[in-house]
């Protein structure tokens, strides 16, 4: 069987800003999150169960990338991509994300990031990118 990837079973799209956002971090785990829009009706005697395909062949994913594995370069430029309006604007606009897997993927940010400081250590909870599609490479 042929190895695929998140990249094989996504649409090619146009991102809103024409702006890549490269993170090169310090290593550590990119956790990928793929999903189908479905819906499970399980029977009321529990002998069946009934899945309900509403996407199609198109996939819906995230990638998750640990704030804390990020240099403090990288932590500038992922601040400038969240808040400036000619990037991400927030979640509002999306944007092309250079993937250590080596494509470009077609993003938004899935959520607000907040990082604390304790005793001198940075916690955080994870930087979530909403995966819309491809840059065909």
């Amino acid at each position: 069987m042929a190895e695929k990837e998140l990249y094989d079973y996504l649409d090619t799209v146009v991102p809103d800003k024409d702006q890549t956002l490269t993170l090169e971090g310090r290593g550590g785990p990119i956790l990928e999150n793929i999903s189908k829009v479905d819906f499970r009706h399980d029977s009321v005697d529990g002998k069946s169960a009934t899945t309900i395909n509403m996407s199609g062949t198109s996939i819906m994913g995230t990638l998750t990338i640990p704030y804390n594995n990020l240099t403090a370069s990288d932590r500038g430029t992922l601040m400038q991509f969240f808040c400036d309006s000619d990037y991400g604007n927030g979640r509002t606009n999306s944007f092309k994300l250079s993937y250590s897997d080596g494509h470009t993927y077609v993003v938004q940010f899935e959520s607000m990031f907040k990082c604390t400081w304790h005793n001198g250590r940075l916690y955080s909870i994870p930087v979530v990118f909403n995966v819309l599609g491809r840059i065909a490479d």
